[in-house]
């Protein structure tokens, strides 16, 4: 993936497939910062996500 829209990540984060292992926010690693008015990330931890969680095999399919 080389781009995504903000909606293309809110998404993604709130999907039944990913939501649980999405590691932003409440009660999860990696809290959301704020910047202004914007809600921001760490880039590690959500590149990493990216690489290692996203469209991968789900664990325990065939």
């Amino acid at each position: 993936m080389d781009s995504i829209t903000r909606e293309g990540v809110r998404h993604i984060a709130t999907s039944e497939r990913y939501a649980a292992r999405w590691p932003f926010g409440p009660d999860k690693p990696h809290p959301y910062g704020r910047a202004n008015s914007a809600l921001i990330m760490a880039t590690e931890p959500f590149l990493d996500f990216f690489r290692t969680v996203y469209n991968q095999p789900d664990e325990g399919a065939p």
